[in-house]
């Protein structure tokens, strides 16, 4: 995020339950019971064990159903989906000390990754299948799976978020638009308003807060 970005500012707030941050995979490739390089991760946000609309790619479908949010009729709709172990991380590049660097300086920013299939340690090195979230430092794409020989892949990465399976918010937190939906006087993620955006808010602030340079949002804007 840039403060070029239309959505810079915008009010944001971390998600209660039941609306749960949860990493989980469609099991659809060729390695049953395993998440391999067909495999689609999502961050999913209810307590059907189904891909719901307002869930979260992140890694394209295909050319038509790329990374971002899930709408009602897309085909990974309602497919049953397993919940992963794993976490977000960050490659320590930039820090003159340990701890994670965000500015809205493309190029700047430690690269962040989303790391699946093993126990979410406070350190890990990135490996095959791995998620990038964000570009990596030579440019290649964010929501793209790592693999081979490529320039990320077993470097050392540092924990930033937890999924144990369950959602731990260690030194950053999922948010959303705050669109002033609340249920119960809680506030209420609503998927089907094109307004309401998923972010990677970079700093442990739980509750209310607002979108600022450095974050980093998990869906194509409308704005």
């Amino acid at each position: 995020m840039t403060p070029n970005d239309c959505d810079y500012r915008d009010p944001i707030t971390s998600f209660v339950p039941p609306q749960i941050p949860r990493l989980v995979y469609v099991d659809s490739g060729g390695s049953p019971c395993f998440c391999d390089d067909e495999d689609i991760v999502y961050l999913h946000f209810c307590s059907s064990p189904h891909i719901a609309a307002g869930d979260i790619r992140l890694s394209k479908l295909d050319d038509t159903y790329t990374a971002g949010k899930v709408n009602h009729n897309d085909p990974d709709e309602n497919m049953p989906c397993v919940t992963l172990k794993g976490g977000i991380y960050y490659l320590d590049l930039f820090g003159v000390t340990c701890g994670f660097d965000s500015t809205s300086n493309p190029g700047s920013s430690d690269p962040v990754y989303a790391l699946i299939g093993r126990f979410p340690a406070a350190s890990l090195e990135v490996r095959t299948n791995d998620i990038r979230l964000t570009d990596s430092p030579t440019g290649l794409p964010a929501c793209t799976k790592v693999s081979g020989l490529e320039e990320d892949n077993f470097k050392p990465a540092n924990r930033l978020i937890a999924f144990n399976p369950f959602y731990l918010p260690l030194c950053a937190t999922i948010k959303f638009s705050n669109n002033d939906k609340y249920v119960c006087g809680k506030p209420i993620y609503d998927h089907e308003n094109d307004n309401v955006n998923v972010y990677l808010d970079l700093q442990l602030l739980p509750g209310f807060s607002e979108v600022k340079a450095g974050d980093i949002r998990l869906n194509k804007v409308v704005c």
